[in-house]
């Protein structure tokens, strides 16, 4: 995890013309776990220099709207992961999915070095997807229905990302150090002395355990392929009017398909890798038990399966290892928003959820796993006419 990149709002209007040409005549800082992100309004709006691999950007005039997004990693290799992530938003835009695309530099080039004398700082500048995050409109949503169609957004983005791993035009690799992909699950030994609470303590010592006994012993069985790898309710953009989701973009003749498509924007593709896509499902129903209020966790988890199994089937393995998945991805969201806390004491971002992930994780824990598939069994045949 690198450090945040030491950047002020005059840093970014100063970036915004040297290397976009570009006058800002309005800027917000946007939530970043390590990115600092920057909303900028910017005139003259001249042509930019979108990536014109994509279909034409009816679905996202961005009226002058950009994210400035700079990072301050060190590690010049990560400038061909970078060009990974741009193809792969090249690739789920032609496939009608409402993504950021990159910008290009006066020069050229999709992303700049800058040095200011204090480290070198990545700067990268993304068309604007605009709405509201998914996390700030729960409240006045129905969780069923919104969870139903967020399970079948990420089945359908499974499924063409699927698609993509297998034509082996762009080659994602397998990220062995990042403590966030659920893969490396048990580096998180290294942080049990961190924790100070002893029940914690032990929580972590039993889940890691299980991951050990239930989950990599069926490694094999597990459907991989490129992930996204940090779809949450932040990275979830959605429009609301009068308390329902209303599409981003209403295309003349829409299909069922594009109907879930332009229902969500995602953002934010910093986190893609090679990995296991119940991993990946696991971590979005993580994040729905520790925002959704209004549901047991059990039941969100199942009406997400609702939705995703319409379109993309679990396999044996996968339906047998998902509830241990979930409570890994709570416990990663305890131990290592508390970790990254305590080194951005000033990011409350980072430990957002961090103590709720930690209170569900108390309860689920003791609860007996076939008891849970067969709650969820029993949803989805009632329900969503499905069989698990």
């Amino acid at each position: 995890m690198s450090a945040r990149a030491d950047v002020t709002p005059v840093d970014v209007v100063h970036l915004a013309k040297e290397i976009y040409g570009l006058t800002v005549t309005d800027l917000k800082e946007l939530p970043g776990f390590e990115d600092r992100n920057f909303l900028v309004s910017c005139e003259p709006s001249p042509p930019i220099h979108e990536d014109k691999q994509t279909v034409p950007d009816a679905q996202q005039k961005t009226s002058g709207q950009y994210v400035i997004k700079i990072s301050g990693s060190r590690d010049k290799q990560d400038d061909s992961k970078l060009e990974k992530q741009r193809l792969i938003m090249n690739f789920l835009s032609c496939e009608h999915f409402i993504c950021p695309k990159y910008v290009k530099t006066k020069s050229g080039s999709w992303f700049e070095w800058y040095d200011r004398g204090n480290g070198p700082m990545r700067v990268r500048m993304l068309t604007y997807v605009p709405g509201d995050t998914l996390m700030d409109h729960w409240e006045v949503l129905s969780a069923r229905d919104t969870l139903t169609t967020l399970g079948e957004f990420v089945s359908k983005l499974h499924l063409v990302l699927e698609r993509l791993t297998q034509s082996g035009d762009v080659q994602v690799d397998v990220d062995t150090l990042n403590p966030w992909r659920m893969d490396n699950f048990l580096c998180l030994k290294d942080f049990l002395d961190e924790i100070q609470d002893v029940k914690k303590r032990q929580t972590l010592s039993d889940i890691l355990k299980r991951f050990q006994e239930e989950v990599l012993c069926k490694s094999d069985s597990l459907s991989s392929g490129i992930i996204h790898g940090d779809i949450h309710d932040m990275n979830i953009i959605i429009h609301v009017e009068n308390g329902k989701i209303r599409p981003i973009h209403q295309p003349a003749k829409e299909t069922d398909s594009d109907r879930v498509k332009n229902t969500f924007g995602i953002i934010d593709f910093g986190d893609v890798t090679f990995s296991k896509y119940v991993f990946e499902v696991s971590m979005v129903i993580r994040d729905a038990i520790v925002d959704v209020k209004s549901m047991d966790p059990i039941e969100i988890a199942g009406h997400f399966l609702g939705g995703y199994l319409k379109h993309r089937l679990l396999n044996c393995a996968e339906l047998d290892v998902l509830f241990v998945c979930i409570l890994v991805a709570l416990c990663q969201y305890g131990v290592l928003g508390e970790h990254e806390y305590k080194l951005q004491p000033d990011n409350e971002y980072t430990k957002l959820g961090a103590e709720d992930a930690w209170k569900h994780l108390e309860v689920l824990q003791k609860m007996d796993k076939l008891h849970v598939i067969k709650t969820w069994s029993t949803l989805l045949s009632s329900t969503y006419d499905l069989v698990l």
